[in-house]
Order: C-alpha cells, then structure tokens, then sequence
C-alpha cells in the first residue's frame, strides 16, 4: 500500500484492461462534479493515474479491482507467449460471435485467456475485415505488452515473430493504422 492509501504504488506497472501496460503516475482528488481534479496535500486521492505511450487514465480507487491488476510473473507470461506459438488454437466453447467473445474477453478474461483469443485471431484467413484486423491490434497490443513487459523481450521482436509465424498478424502491416505517423 502506498503512502497515499492505495494499494498500487506509483512507479508501479500494471495492466490496465481497456489499455495494456501502464505505469502509475499517482494519484488525483475527486472534483466538485466527481471527476478527477489535481491532488493537493490535504485531499484525499479518489482516483490512480496511470499512462502508458498511447493512453493517459483515472481510475477510481474504489473502481481499480475491476481494470487494473499487477503484471503476470515470468511463468504465465512464458505460457502465455507459448499459446502464441501453438500450431493451432482450440474451437471455441461457445457459438457467440467472434467481436462479442472479443469484447467480453478483454473485459473478463484472465492473462491466458487474451492469449489464447489473440492466438485464434492470428488464426483467421484473409483478407480481414477491418473490425477484425482492429480486434487483432488491439489484442497484439494487450498481450505481447505484457509478454514482453514482464520477459524483457522487445516487442518488436514478438512482433516480428507472429508476423513471421502468422498470415493474419503479417497482414496487419497494411490495417488501418490508430494514430497519425
């Protein structure tokens, strides 16, 4: 726990459900309206700030349990990068559409179960739609991040590697792009 009263530290990693890796920043008051405000020294922090590259976020304390979460260890990131590499991905246990299973996988599914998703998306024949090729970015994002945030892997080199091992991963070099080069 942190000086401030939070459990999560800032300097500190952590996964970020909607963003990937972030790190905290610290922490921010609850404003007249509810929304975050600069914390000063007699406030009482209400919410995490946390950043990565892409992405700057308050996150309510009382709200972190649902979105943020500590880093996986070497262990599930080394399975988790295995899935990536398997010859091919289980069917699916459901017959819910491939964004909807998307959505509620990022929202609740453990470490594992985003790799194994990212794993069937790589999986996919093209040509990709574009929802498709944005699920399939979104997701690289969240789990080679992590992969390799917590391996010490540069990510380009993941990158590089499903590229290599993945038609649908290769074919993302020409998707639609989230930001201005």
């Amino acid at each position: 726990m942190s000086a401030a009263g939070g459990r999560f530290a800032p300097g500190q990693k952590l996964f970020l459900a909607s963003a990937g890796v972030v790190q905290v920043q610290g922490y921010a008051a609850q404003g007249d309206r509810g929304g975050p405000v600069p914390l000063r020294p007699d406030d009482a922090p209400a919410f995490y700030v946390v950043a990565s590259d892409e992405v700057t976020a308050c996150v309510p304390l009382d709200q972190a349990e649902r979105t943020l979460r500590p880093l996986v260890d070497r262990p599930t990131a080394e399975q988790m990068l295995q899935v990536l590499r398997e010859p091919s991905p289980p069917p699916p246990a459901t017959n819910e559409p491939l964004l909807e299973r998307g959505k509620r996988v990022v929202h609740s599914g453990t470490p594992m179960d985003h790799a194994w998703f990212l794993r069937e998306l790589y999986g996919l024949p093209l040509p990709l739609t574009e929802p498709i090729s944005q699920g399939i970015q979104f997701f690289t994002g969240l789990v080679l991040g992590e992969v390799a945030e917590v391996t010490g892997t540069p990510r380009a080199d993941l990158e590089r590697e499903m590229r290599g091992r993945y038609p649908a991963a290769a074919g993302l070099a020409t998707a639609v792009r989230f930001r201005p080069d």
